[in-house]
């Protein structure tokens, strides 16, 4: 089984009027005990995303947006509505892979608490799928990052299949592809277990989509520059308490 299909997500946004939903892209649900205790957070669990799909201000807005997960059997979804959470969230510049900021790449980071509560009861509240089987560990954050020793291991994406198609209220199917970093442009590209580059027949790439290492360790997420670069963020060091 591939953890990383069951942890990440869909993030769409609800439209007024009875619109329907507006696909902003992917995120993951992540276990980083280094990160949540550096910033005073006591559920160690979150959902990440680039702050262009999902950000602290939208949080703060009366906009209400819903996270999809695959159910446990794959035949349906598992939905969270996520409205005014701005008090449980966090913009954080992320990080290239080799350990700089990068610029204009910021990360939104969601504490899980407030959407996994079961139970009528918050003492007698069972820990439901957001802090049980769909959590990815994350890569040790307080080691710097290096890039000969991560490539040579190997980084993964995790990507949504047609995330932006017309049918979002399918359960949807994922693919995993390998995060290539070329030495002599150095920029990244997707490529198949074939060697083959992969191209998006979907009109946007699918923003959001999760990198891990070969040990199934979450790393980070991908953005796209020019909406066709590979740009992927890596997770900030515990020190940037935003």
């Amino acid at each position: 089984m591939n953890k990383a299909e069951f942890a990440v997500c869909r993030i769409k946004e609800k439209l007024p009027g009875n619109q329907g939903f507006l696909t902003k892209g992917s995120g993951c649900v992540v276990h980083c005990e280094t990160l949540t205790t550096s910033w005073g957070w006591k559920c160690h669990h979150f959902i990440v995303t680039p702050s262009v799909v999902l950000c602290r201000e939208d949080l703060s807005s009366d906009k209400t947006f819903v996270v999809e997960f695959l159910s446990k059997d794959k035949r349906g979804l598992e939905t969270f509505e996520v409205k005014q959470m701005a008090e449980f969230s966090k913009d954080l510049v992320g990080r290239g892979l080799d350990g700089d900021f990068v610029r204009d790449d910021n990360l939104t980071f969601l504490s899980v608490e407030p959407l996994d509560k079961r139970g009528f009861l918050k003492k007698m509240v069972k820990k439901g799928s957001l802090q049980t089987f769909r959590p990815l560990d994350c890569l040790d954050s307080q080691s710097k990052f290096q890039e000969e020793s991560l490539i040579n291991e190997g980084l993964f994406c995790h990507v949504i299949s047609n995330l932006f198609s017309e049918s979002t209220n399918l359960p949807f199917s994922t693919q995993t592809f390998k995060l290539v970093y070329e030495s002599q442009t150095r920029q990244f590209s997707l490529q198949d277990f074939g060697g083959s580059a992969v191209r998006f027949s979907q009109v946007k790439p699918p923003v959001g989509a999760v990198i891990f290492t070969k040990k199934g360790e979450f790393a980070g997420v991908v953005n796209f520059v020019d909406d066709c670069t590979v740009s992927p963020v890596f997770l900030p060091e515990p020190s940037m308490t935003g």
